[in-house]
């Protein structure tokens, strides 16, 4: 996945470089008002489940999983990663 409007957010994967925290506050914030804070995980602890497949081949952690529950909270995010 990668977010034309946050772009160094998702582009190495690593969460790490200048601006990335302050990206993804903005980001998580934008997550939070399409899913509610209930469905936005971004702690650490929470994301290790989510950051390899089944073979354990590739490891990527993420920055953020969230949890749809309808096709707008769908539309939304697609919207928000083509912004």
């Amino acid at each position: 996945f990668r977010c034309r409007k946050f772009p160094n957010i998702f582009a190495a994967g690593t969460g790490q470089g200048p601006g990335i925290r302050s990206g993804m506050t903005e980001l998580h914030g934008l997550l939070v008002t399409i899913f509610g804070a209930g469905e936005v995980l971004t702690d650490p602890l929470d994301l290790v489940p989510y950051s390899f497949d089944g073979t354990a081949a590739l490891q990527q952690m993420p920055e953020a999983v969230v949890f749809a529950r309808t096709a707008e909270q769908v539309v939304e995010l697609v919207k928000l990663a083509n912004a």
